[in-house]
C-alpha cells in the first residue's frame, strides 16, 4: 500500500475513479506539520542526490532527517548549484557541522563511473564518517510513492526554516510535465 501513487490510492481507499494522474498529485504542504524543534533522541540521516551544473540546470541537495518513534522530522535542506568541487566542499563542510552521528547516503550513479565516485567520497571526502551509495531503482515516482504514503499518513513533520518554501514548492510539483522542473529535493527524500 505504502508503494501506491495518491492517485492510486485514492481511487482503491476512496473509491474515487474519477480522478486522473496530472503533475503535482504526490504531495500536499497541508500533509505536514511544521514544528519548531525535534527530539534530541532522533537517528539522523542526511541523502544527498547530487548534480553537477555550475549556476543553473540541477541542484546538488542534501536533506537531513531525524527519525524517533515512527515520525520523520526534516531538519534541513543544502543545496547549491555548484561544480563538482564547489559540491565536494559543500557535503564535507555539511558533514562536519552534521557530526559523525549523522549518516550519510548518496545516490550512486549506473556504471563505474557512479561506483568511482561513491569509492572516492567513501575514501577522501567522507573518511570517518558512516557513508553508503545506494544504487536506485525504477523511476523517480516510484522511489517517492513510499515518502509520500509516509507523508499523506501524518508521519512527517518539518523543522521550521528558511529553506522551508524551497522545500514545499518543489514537492508540491512533483511529478511535473515540465522538463524544466526540479525534483532534486523529492530525490534526496526519496533516497
Amino acid at each position: 500500500l505504502l508503494a501506491l501513487s495518491l492517485v492510486d490510492r485514492e481511487r482503491l481507499l476512496g473509491g474515487n475513479w474519477k480522478i486522473k494522474p496530472t503533475s503535482g498529485t504526490m504531495f500536499r504542504r497541508a500533509w505536514f506539520e511544521i514544528v519548531e524543534a525535534f527530539p534530541a533522541e532522533c537517528k539522523m540521516i542526511r541523502a544527498w542526490d547530487k548534480a553537477a551544473t555550475e549556476g543553473g540546470g540541477d541542484w546538488t541537495c542534501g536533506v537531513k532527517i531525524g527519525i524517533w518513534h515512527g515520525i520523520t522530522y526534516v531538519i534541513d535542506l543544502q543545496r547549491q548549484q555548484g561544480s563538482p568541487l564547489q559540491n565536494e566542499n559543500l557535503i564535507k563542510l555539511t558533514a562536519e557541522l552534521d557530526g559523525r552521528n549523522t549518516k550519510i547516503f548518496m545516490e550512486q550513479e549506473p556504471g563505474s563511473a557512479g561506483v568511482d565516485v561513491i569509492d572516492h567520497y567513501s575514501r577522501e571526502v567522507l573518511r570517518g564518517y558512516t557513508f553508503k551509495g545506494h544504487k536506485s531503482t525504477g523511476s523517480k515516482v516510484d522511489r517517492a510513492n513510499p515518502f509520500s504514503a509516509h507523508v499523506e499518513a501524518g508521519n512527517v513533520k518539518v523543522v521550521k526554516g528558511h529553506w522551508n518554501k524551497v522545500f514545499f514548492d518543489e514537492l508540491e510539483r512533483f511529478p511535473s510535465d515540465d522538463p524544466k522542473a526540479h525534483d532534486d529535493i523529492v530525490d534526496a527524500c526519496s533516497l
